[in-house]
């Protein structure tokens, strides 16, 4: 699957519909309605991301635990 912010390659699984780019460092997920986008902090927050030219279609931001990942998403 390709990154849908760096067009990368370089992306692995980290979960259920859950992929991380290690090129430019986002967890990110496709839904129906587009992808969610996620900035990864040092501390382990995940920080609602965009794209330079706007907000992808179905990037709204949550609050929410991902089990077994010990990241937490926080609301903008």
């Amino acid at each position: 699957m390709n990154c849908p912010k760096c067009r990368s390659r370089s992306t692995g699984r980290i979960g259920q519909g859950q992929y991380y780019c290690w090129d430019c460092s986002i967890e990110f997920e496709p839904t129906d309605k587009g992808v969610r986008m996620y900035r990864l902090e040092p501390n382990g927050i995940a920080i609602p991301e965009t794209l330079e030219d706007g907000v992808l279609p179905g990037s709204t931001p949550t609050s929410q635990s991902q089990p077994g990942t010990g990241l937490r998403r926080e609301p903008e």
